[in-house]
């Protein structure tokens, strides 16, 4: 009967489930793609232009939304500081 773990003891090799963050499967969301590593650090060399990110930054740099007035008035979220 030495074959197996004695009473009380726990077999090390082959165990299923087992402790948190070991093995290939199990419950959580892992490492997958997330919302990786941002948009960068930014421009080095001094170009300091606003790049829009979002449709309400487009249309305001596009000229089409000219007053925030208009922003309230469709009720649209404002999402990045260079519309301000």
């Amino acid at each position: 009967m030495a074959d197996g773990p004695a009473q009380g003891e726990r077999r090390e090799e082959g165990r299923r489930g087992g402790e948190r963050g070991e093995g290939e499967r199990g419950f959580g969301r892992g490492r997958g793609r997330g919302r990786g590593r941002g948009r960068g650090r930014g421009a080095k060399d001094g170009d300091k232009e606003w790049q829009p990110v979002t449709k309400l930054g487009r249309l305001v740099k596009a000229r089409k939304i000219n007053t925030i007035e208009e922003i309230y008035l469709h009720s649209l979220p404002i999402k990045e500081a260079g519309i301000v």
